[in-house]
């Protein structure tokens, strides 16, 4: 079957959301692999799918953290690089910042788990051609950042914008919207811009797979958007993103599996992330009516093997002159 599905998970941690919304407390950073990971790798099991994770590379100095992700690696799971502390403004960043982010998070994940990352996806989806360039150099063969959706980063601005008026700091960083004109399925990056496919001979040697979103309407697919639906919507949803894509990834939290009675939870990130009300039994019951829709057409692959598929039906990037 030529039609594929990735299911990636990024391991944020609560004190990352606590960022974002500029709150105060001091979550514990392990709940997310205590609590969520957890139901990841039981949601996988019943559903006979392998995924990517996306690690924040800082948090394996916990044991519990390493615990569960070795867990992960030997039940076939991918492991991939999220950088090494999470900076929401990765692409602000020198050159030298970028390549410490992208290179000690490598040289952890390689350390505490046995495996070299081969895909990266950036903090927040900010990307631009630097990070790409930084990431070929380095042998990585596929980045996994692009969100070409036009909803997503309106709310986003709307909300950092009303942040700034109020005089409230906040963790999160604006992206470059030249982001929005990028394809909606997988590319080959332009050397000269990453939000435009390249020929061959002319891009960089890794692919672009960008997050899902809907056809035409570029609505997002994303965990928030699965996890707020009734089974039935969810099916219906996937239905539709199904439809004339033949490469689909869809990019999920951990979080969106835990709610506001899960260890480390506490009520003024409930303020703020409305989505932790739900129960998290229903947000897996939305999630396993979407993917067991998904899997009635697509194959479920991790990323890497995604990439190995683009690979063989296209063939390698051409390097050289």
């Amino acid at each position: 079957m030529s039609a594929l599905v990735n299911l990636s998970v990024d391991l944020d941690s609560l004190s990352l959301y606590h960022r974002i919304h500029a709150l105060e407390g001091d979550p514990d950073p392990r709940a997310i692999y205590a609590v969520a990971l957890p139901r990841l790798l039981d949601l996988c099991a019943r559903l006979q799918i392998r995924m990517t994770l996306f690690v924040v590379a800082a948090d394996l100095q916990f044991d519990e953290a390493v615990t569960a992700l070795r867990s992960a690696v030997a039940a076939g799971h991918e492991i991939a690089s999220h950088t090494l502390r999470h900076p929401y403004h990765l692409r602000e960043l020198s050159e030298s910042g970028i390549a410490e982010e992208i290179d000690e998070a490598a040289r952890w994940i390689e350390e505490s788990l046995g495996v070299r990352p081969l895909g990266f996806r950036t903090p927040g989806y900010n990307l631009d051609s630097r990070i790409l360039a930084l990431l070929a150099e380095r042998g990585y063969r596929y980045d996994a950042s692009i969100f070409p959706c036009p909803p997503y980063f309106a709310a986003k601005a709307a909300v950092m914008a009303r942040m700034a008026a109020k005089g409230q700091p906040t963790g999160s960083a604006a992206n470059d919207p030249l982001a929005l004109l990028a394809p909606t399925s997988p590319y080959r990056p332009s050397r000269w811009g990453f939000w435009r496919r390249g020929d061959r001979k002319h891009s960089l040697p890794l692919w672009e797979i960008p997050c899902g979103v809907m056809p035409v309407t570029r609505l997002p697919v994303i965990g928030t958007t699965i996890c707020a639906l009734p089974d039935a919507g969810a099916r219906l949803l996937a239905r539709c993103f199904r439809a004339g894509q033949e490469k689909l990834s869809v990019a999920i939290h951990a979080i969106d599996l835990m709610d506001q009675h899960d260890r480390g939870v506490q009520a003024i990130l409930v303020a703020k992330q409305h989505d932790l009300r739900r129960p998290w039994q229903q947000k897996e019951a939305a999630l396993t009516a979407f993917w067991e829709t998904l899997m009635q057409t697509h194959r479920s692959v991790t990323l890497l093997e995604m990439t190995d598929a683009l690979d063989a039906e296209f063939g390698a990037t051409v390097t050289g002159p």
